[in-house]
This record gives C-alpha cells, structure tokens and sequence, in this order.
C-alpha cells in the first residue's frame, strides 16, 4: 500500500570545517518538529543528518552567502575623533548604559540613524532620546 505524504525539505548550511559535537543534528531536528506540531500538524516521521547534498542552484546560492558572510565579518571600523561637551558625553554614557550597549554601539546608531533620515546634515542632541 502506497501512501500520500507531504515532506519538508530543509538544508542547513555551515562551513566544512565545523566541529560538529555527535548527536547535534537533534536539536536542529526536534526544534522543527516542535514548529510543525505547534501548528497542529502530525508528525509521521522525522530524519536529519550532517550528510546531506546541495544541488546545483543550492550550492550557488551557499556559495554566495559565505562570500557575503566572509566580507561582513571583514567590515573595518574606523576611529573618528570627535569634540563633545562633558554634559552630552555623559548623557550618552547613561543612554547607552540604560540601552544595555556599548558607547561605541550607541554612537553607531546614532550615525546610522542620522544618516538614513536626513543625510546626516541636521543633529540635535535632543533627538537622542528618541532612539
């Protein structure tokens, strides 16, 4: 007797020289039964393993995503030097504290942000405590 089933196919894809611990394609695994139960559906069988193939389209695609990856881990940082009063330092300092991140970070978000509403080219100290 055949059956009808519907199978979901997922490839995870991590570099080739991982140090895989045994037994870790369970947790991967089990997490994606969970998702299918939780959305009410019963789960006949269930196979993983670290042995799987990519197919030409997949392997392209795998391939550009660890350049893309490669070149953002690569992204430099630059030091810029920049004359703050010792009032709107420390209210960054508390921002950034009260954000739980880095001053570092916080500045970044802020450049960030700045730059993508308006160029960069209007900054008020008071549009901080929207962030």
């Amino acid at each position: 007797m055949k059956e009808n089933f519907k199978v979901w196919d997922c490839k995870i894809v991590i570099a080739g020289d991982s140090k895989i611990p045994n037994g870790f394609d369970a947790p991967p695994r089990m997490a994606a039964q969970e998702a299918i139960e939780d959305a009410g559906f019963e789960i006949i069988s269930n196979f993983s393993g670290w042995g799987g193939i990519l197919d030409g389209w997949q392997l392209e695609v795998a391939n550009m995503d660890a350049a893309s990856l490669k070149e953002s881990k690569e992204e430099k940082m630059e030091t810029i030097d920049i004359d703050i009063s010792d009032e709107t330092f420390l209210f960054l300092a508390r921002t950034a504290h009260e954000q739980d991140i880095t001053f570092n970070q916080l500045v970044i978000n802020i450049i960030t942000k700045k730059l993508k509403e308006d160029d960069g080219l209007d900054f008020n100290v008071d549009d901080l405590r929207e962030l």
